[in-house]
């Protein structure tokens, strides 16, 4: 991130662009000076706790592609796993049934129907495929060598007819996500961005603990579904106060720099974390950890300006840019704060007549109902490729880290271009 603490040729000559905006103080006080810098860092635990939130939910569900019928009569038996599934496993019957099955070449739902004791007094270790079929009558046995632990899904064995439930304790969780996106909304718009953040981060730390005591599916999709509540929010609202304190021409650099820096590498520790862990209990634990900075968001982070000038709170924002003013080693004008003030409380008494705003506003012109598709739709498409690549990589961790590694170099290839060819 840039450090610019020089004074700028608009302070000081005579014939200095007018104030009316937010944007256009920001150049007094500095645009990318240090303060911003420590907002840049305080940003850090916030695109782990974003991160690991979103991330971990894979773990948690995690299932071996290898699974197959647990058949009681072989447990005690000196068969190898390889000799248990040529003797009791059929094999994938046709191509759609393989490539159901992904890299086994085993039914992983079915046994054969034969008495398996007197097979082993007959010494027979091969199955014959004329033999008749079931379902798995007695659990399910793992391999665990690409998959080091036992998560959730495999503990209650959510695979074959329960396949379903693994996918359906993430829609939980972006259930979750769209109620928090309301609930916390209200809360910033109403109350201030940090007060949202503190309590966004709060309820997903305490939902992320509880997250390890679950053993049922109902308890689990419940958790999850208040674990992502907090999700987008947890980072996103003090990523916009960070952006929305760093000058216009900075933004993009600073806005992937985030992604490419912060987030990138916190998704590529999360694979080996869960590597090493190798307890879904103790990963909910750990992930969650990253959120209790927020419980410090009060102390650390500043207020948004912009939501002070909403609140009708000129005085506030004006004191909040003059600790701006401060860190970065200016010296504002009075009358520039002046000249601020006056266009603020005029905007702030022009918008209360007209504060009625409501969603269907998007929709008011044509102009901004075509721009409020297009980002619908687009982040719609992204957050949808997204997830399909990552529930199609989710039953090997090191494709899980690849996919994330390569934001270090694609995010801030993407942040330092556009500024270097002015857009």
């Amino acid at each position: 991130m840039t450090v610019a603490v020089e004074t700028t040729k608009a302070e000081e000559g005579e014939n200095r662009p007018k104030i009316e905006t937010f944007d256009d103080i920001l150049p007094y006080v500095g645009e990318a000076g240090r303060y911003q810098l420590i907002l840049f860092i305080i940003l850090l635990p916030f695109t782990f706790v974003y991160a690991f939130l979103y991330f971990t939910q894979f773990f948690l569900t995690l299932v071996p592609n290898e699974h197959w019928c647990f058949v009681p009569e072989l447990n005690n038996t000196n068969l190898s796993d390889t000799q248990k599934i040529s003797l009791s496993i059929p094999p994938a019957s046709d191509v759609a049934e393989v490539q159901a099955e992904g890299t086994t070449h085993f039914a992983r739902c079915f046994m054969y129907a034969v008495n398996y004791t007197e097979l082993l007094n007959n010494n027979i270790t091969k199955a014959d495929p004329s033999w008749p079929t079931k379902p798995c009558q007695h659990g399910w046995s793992f391999n665990y060598t690409a998959v080091p632990y036992a998560s959730i899904a495999a503990e209650l064995e959510w695979v074959c007819d329960k396949n379903y439930l693994s996918s359906a304790a993430q829609s939980a969780f972006f259930v979750g996500s769209i109620i928090g996106g309301f609930i916390f909304g209200y809360i910033a718009d109403h109350y201030g961005r940090i007060p949202a953040l503190v309590s966004c981060n709060a309820v997903g730390f305490f939902a992320s603990v509880a997250t390890a005591f679950c053993d049922n599916f109902w308890s689990f999709a419940l958790a999850r579904l208040v674990v992502g509540s907090s999700f987008d929010n947890c980072f996103n609202i003090l990523f916009i106060i960070t952006i929305e304190y760093v000058g216009p021409k900075y933004r993009t650099l600073v806005a992937n720099m985030s992604f490419g820096i912060y987030f990138a590498v916190a998704a590529s520790l999360l694979p080996w974390i869960a590597y090493w862990i190798a307890d879904w209990r103790m990963l909910s634990w750990i992930t969650a950890l990253p959120l209790i900075t927020a419980f410090l968001g009060p102390w650390i982070a500043p207020e948004s300006a912009r939501w002070y000038l909403m609140a009708g709170k000129v005085d506030k924002a004006i004191e909040m840019l003059k600790k701006f003013e401060k860190v970065n080693g200016k010296t504002v004008k009075q009358e520039v704060y002046d000249e601020f003030e006056k266009s603020c409380r005029t905007m702030v008494e022009k918008d209360k007549k007209l504060n009625n705003y409501t969603v269907l506003d998007l929709f008011s012109k044509p102009r901004l109902a075509r721009i409020t598709v297009i980002l619908v739709v687009n982040n719609f498409n992204i957050r949808r490729s997204r997830v399909e690549h990552e529930i199609i990589a989710s039953r090997c961790i090191y494709v899980i880290l690849l996919s994330s590694a390569d934001g270090v170099a694609g995010r801030n290839i993407t942040g330092i271009i556009p500024r270097q060819m002015g857009t």
